[in-house]
C-alpha cells in the first residue's frame, strides 16, 4: 500500500510539475506544490469497503464446474482481470495460463 501511495505521489508531482513548465510559457509561473498539499489531495480519497470485499471475493472464486469451455476460459478471463486491476500480476499470468485456448 505505501508502495502505491508513493507511486501515485510521484504521479502528481510529476503532474503538477509538467503544468508549471506549461505555464511558464505564458510568463506567470505557478509556486510549486508542496509535499503537504499532495498529501492532502491524496487522503481526501478514502477506500472504499464494499469495493475491496467484492474485489476479494472475485478473487478467491474457484472455477465452474463445467466441461463448456466458454464459460471456462470467460471464469479465468474476467478473475484474470481482476487480479490485474488490483496489481496481482503473478495471479494474473497464471489464469491466463489456465485459460482454454481452443474456445470458438
Amino acid at each position: 500500500m505505501q508502495a502505491r501511495r508513493i507511486t501515485t505521489v510521484a504521479a502528481v508531482v510529476l503532474f503538477v510539475a509538467g503544468g508549471a513548465l506549461a505555464q511558464a510559457q505564458g510568463n506567470y509561473i505557478l509556486p510549486p506544490r508542496t509535499v503537504e498539499d499532495i498529501l492532502a489531495v491524496l487522503d481526501q480519497y478514502k477506500p472504499d469497503p464494499a469495493a475491496a470485499q467484492k474485489t476479494r471475493e472475485a478473487i478467491d472464486r474457484q472455477p465452474p464446474a463445467t466441461t463448456n469451455q466458454n464459460e471456462v476460459a470467460l471464469f479465468y478471463h474476467e478473475r484474470a482481470g481482476v487480479a490485474g486491476g488490483i496489481g496481482l500480476v503473478s495471479k494474473q499470468i497464471a489464469d491466463f495460463q489456465l485459460y482454454p485456448m481452443r474456445v470458438r
